[in-house]
C-alpha cells in the first residue's frame, strides 16, 4: 500500500493523529481507527508503549490517567493488568466500553485497509520489524524517528538498507544540517517520506521541501502540533484551513491532523485529494 503515496504526485494524504477520534470515540482506540479508514484517510498514526511484560500496545502517553481509568505508568503493567483499565469517554470523561488495542491487534484490524504510520516506537524496531512482517503488512506500516542519519544507520541499517522495513527520518528544519541529512538520508536507503519539524520559521524551509520532492519523496508535515509546526498550526484559529493552504502552498503533501474529516472536506474540494 506504500506505494499508493507515490502515484498521487500532484495530491495531498491526510494522516488521521492518532486515529479519527471525536467526543465518543477515543484516540488510539480501534473505533477512531476504523472511523479513519471510513473517512477515507489516508494513513492513521498511532503510538506504540510497550508494557512491564514487553507487549506492545497503542497509547500515546506514559501514564494511564489521561486516557483510561488506571493510574501510575503504562510500562508498570503487564498486558493482562491493562485489561482491567478501559479507555475513558472523551466528552464525559466517563469509563467506555473500549479498551487499548495491542499492535498486534491493530496490525490484523488494519491489514491491506491503510497505511499505519507507528510513533514512539524508534527503540523497539528490532522487535517491532518482525511482527509487521509476521502479520503481512510490511506494504503499509511507516516507522520513524527523528536521530541524525549515522545514528540511524549504526541502529537499524541492516533493516533499512534490505528494506525490512519502512522508515520516515524526521528533520528540524531550523536544523543548520537540515539539507547535508536530506542527502544522506536519500544515499543510505532512500526513504519513501521525509517528516519535517518546524520549531522556529526559517526562509529556507520551501527550499527544503523542494530538495526533498525532487528527489521523489514525499514531504510530511504536522499542523496538529504547534510545537513541531510554527505558523502553521491548525488549533489557533477557527478556520485551520487557512493554515493547511499555506503549508501545502510550500510543498507538504502529507498532513497529520486532528480534523481528519474537515481535511478531507477541504482537500476534496480543492481536487486535492485523489
Amino acid at each position: 500500500m506504500l506505494h499508493k503515496l507515490n502515484f498521487l504526485a500532484n495530491k495531498v494524504s491526510v494522516a488521521a493523529h492518532r486515529g479519527l477520534w471525536n467526543e465518543n470515540l477515543p484516540e488510539n482506540s480501534i473505533a477512531a481507527i476504523e472511523n479513519a479508514i471510513a473517512k477515507g484517510c489516508d494513513i492513521v498514526e498511532i503510538d506504540v508503549r510497550r508494557t512491564l511484560d514487553g507487549q506492545f500496545i497503542i497509547i500515546h502517553d506514559e501514564y494511564l490517567s489521561r486516557t483510561t481509568t488506571g493510574f501510575g505508568k503504562v510500562s508498570e503493567y503487564t498486558m493482562n493488568e491493562l485489561k482491567n483499565f478501559p479507555l475513558l469517554n472523551p466528552s464525559t470523561g466517563e469509563s467506555s466500553q473500549l479498551h487499548i488495542p495491542t499492535l498486534q491487534q491493530v496490525l490484523k484490524v488494519t491489514k491491506g485497509r491503510i497505511i499505519i504510520c507507528l510513533d514512539k516506537c524508534y527503540e523497539y524496531l528490532f522487535e517491532i520489524a518482525p511482527m509487521i512482517n509476521q502479520t503481512g503488512t510490511a506494504e503499509q506500516v511507516i516507522l520513524k524517528g527523528n536521530h541524525p542519519p549515522n545514528k540511524l544507520m549504526q541502529d537499524y541499517g541492516h533493516l533499512l538498507r534490505n528494506k525490512h522495513i519502512a522508515f520516515m527520518p524526521i528533520i528540524n528544519s531550523a536544523d543548520d544540517n537540515a539539507a547535508e541529512w536530506i542527502f544522506q538520508f536519500e544515499n543510505f536507503f532512500n526513504p519513501m517520506a521525509i517528516e519535517f519539524f518546524i520549531t522556529e520559521f526559517r526562509p529556507n524551509l520551501a527550499k527544503l521541501v523542494q530538495l526533498v520532492l525532487k528527489k521523489g519523496i514525499k514531504a510530511w508535515a504536522n499542523p496538529v502540533s504547534k510545537r513541531v509546526c510554527q505558523g502553521f498550526y491548525e488549533q489557533q484559529s477557527s478556520f485551520p484551513e487557512r493554515h493547511w493552504d499555506d503549508i501545502i502552498k510550500l510543498g507538504f503533501n502529507i498532513l497529520n491532523t486532528d480534523f481528519s474529516g474537515k481535511m478531507l472536506n477541504y482537500l476534496r474540494s480543492n481536487n486535492l485529494h485523489g
